[in-house]
């Protein structure tokens, strides 16, 4: 009996802990909100992060050459 009652009780834990770590993992992301640059010897590359809500960030980085032509790299979407 001892050991179903803690059987169960992990079955129970071991969500309610995968959630709230996956939670506050999300959050340590939100430093990325805003736009990030860096210069290169070929032109920039520029990063653009949105915070959409507390579970879902949209990004987007794309270079620019010296003569301001733009090429786009990734777009990302990351989901809680």
């Amino acid at each position: 009996m001892l050991k179903r009652i803690f059987f169960s009780l992990i079955l129970i834990a071991v969500p309610v802990i995968g959630s709230a770590q996956t939670s506050s993992s999300f959050d340590n992301l939100a430093f990325l909100n805003g736009i990030w640059s860096l210069t290169t010897e070929k032109g920039r590359i520029v990063e653009s992060w949105k915070k959409i809500n507390n579970t879902y960030l949209e990004g987007i980085s794309y270079s620019i050459n010296h003569s301001g032509d733009s090429t786009l790299l990734e777009t990302v979407k990351l989901q809680n």
